[in-house]
């Protein structure tokens, strides 16, 4: 949605929360590292320790080497073309994109909304009690809080938005519809897509139909390609991996962002 070809996502080793980094190109590592070093770091009061990872360029290279030197955090490699050392990064990795590819598929939208898709699949990781973790979440462990999931909504579902009195005349229709692509960030609402201004709406009044998938019906008009196999990848802080994914645009790109507030 943003023009991204890539993504960073760093598993911390203990709790398994993980979070998500986008990138234009591979070169932008070490800013997506030294951003989820900065933000892991306060939100725990602690040090990152180690970053484990295999062996890719955007991983082994003087610039890193030397952010990792100058803070003391070392630095553990895979060996060559050994995946198996970096298990747990690429069990995560295939199982994001599988579940984002999915939604995709089961929602009807085209491809060029693999970010949304890999949010919110991120975004249920983190919220889901896993067998590694003796059936805690992920954020339990992280800060100690059980999450709440009762607003978890089915991605591409139809949504009906308030829209505010300053947003339309007297005559217009109060409720809008849209399709429902995410959960706004660090905020208590929702991201949805309208199909027919074509821009991204922030709302947390909102109504859902989730048996009914407005896109699907654009399905037989739009190109979607097969996307590719999962390249091998490497640990972030305890794992993590840089992965290629193919940029599907939506039928037509949407032209701006709005932002909704009742």
């Amino acid at each position: 949605m943003q023009g991204n070809k890539y993504f960073a996502t760093f598993l911390d080793d203990f709790s398994k929360v993980a979070v998500v980094v986008y990138m234009k190109s591979k070169d932008q590592f070490k800013q997506a590292f030294l951003h989820y070093k900065a933000w892991a770091e306060l939100q725990t009061g602690k040090h990152i320790k180690c970053l484990h990872s295999d062996r890719g360029g955007e991983y082994v290279n003087n610039d890193l080497k030397h952010i990792l030197k100058e803070v003391g955090i070392e630095h553990k490699l895979t060996m060559p073309y050994s995946p198996q050392q970096n298990g747990r990064a690429e069990c995560f990795n295939r199982t994001v994109m599988e579940k984002g590819t999915s939604m995709l598929h089961h929602a009807g939208l085209s491809l060029g909304f693999w970010e949304a898709a890999v949010n919110t699949a991120v975004h249920i990781y983190n919220r889901t009690p896993t067998h590694s973790n003796k059936w805690r979440t992920p954020l339990e462990l992280w800060d100690g809080t059980v999450p709440d999931v009762s607003y978890l909504k089915v991605f591409g579902c139809k949504a009906y938005y308030h829209v505010p009195e300053h947003k339309r005349c007297k005559l217009d229709p109060k409720l809008g519809e849209a399709v429902f692509v995410g959960y706004e960030p660090l905020s208590k609402g929702y991201t949805l897509w309208d199909r027919h201004s074509r821009c991204f709406i922030s709302s947390r009044d909102v109504t859902f139909d989730e048996a009914t998938f407005p896109s699907r019906a654009d399905v037989g008009n739009q190109h979607i390609t097969t996307p590719p196999s999962i390249p091998p990848g490497g640990v972030i802080n305890n794992p993590g991996d840089v992965l290629s994914f193919p940029i599907g645009e939506p039928s037509q790109p949407p032209p701006a962002v709005a932002t909704v507030a009742p």
